[in-house]
């Protein structure tokens, strides 16, 4: 998991230098439609989740869905000073999101977290 949570700090890295993003639930679901991808920890209910899976079935999004990382790991992950339960990616900058998904994949094979591409994008 540790290479995971490298990959995804230096990916934040370059989203926070060159791009934008959102953090909370809250913020998470009023940009989701115009995110790239958005990211979820473990603390987030079933209603929760498939609030956020149908909307991105409607949109470009991609959704990771996090089952072992805590909001506070999340946090740390995404250089944020707090505990982070969502977040989306509204613009990529620099960010390579092809290469960061496929950096992933294992990692969704063995089940630690679970990918979900909208109809729209694939």
């Amino acid at each position: 998991m540790k290479d995971y949570i490298r990959s995804l700090s230096d990916f934040m890295q370059v989203v926070r230098r060159t791009g934008s993003a959102e953090y909370g639930l809250r913020s998470v679901k009023k940009h989701a439609g115009s995110a790239k991808l958005i990211i979820t920890s473990n603390d987030l209910s079933q209603k929760e989740i498939s609030d956020l899976e149908e909307t991105v079935k409607s949109t470009r999004a991609v959704l990771i869905k996090l089952r072992d990382i805590a909001p506070a790991e999340l946090g740390r992950a995404v250089g944020r000073q707090h505990p982070v339960r969502a977040l989306a990616i509204i613009s990529l900058g620099d960010a390579d999101l092809e290469k960061f998904l496929e950096s992933v994949k294992d990692l969704e094979e063995s089940g630690a977290l679970s990918v979900a591409r909208s109809a729209r994008r694939r």
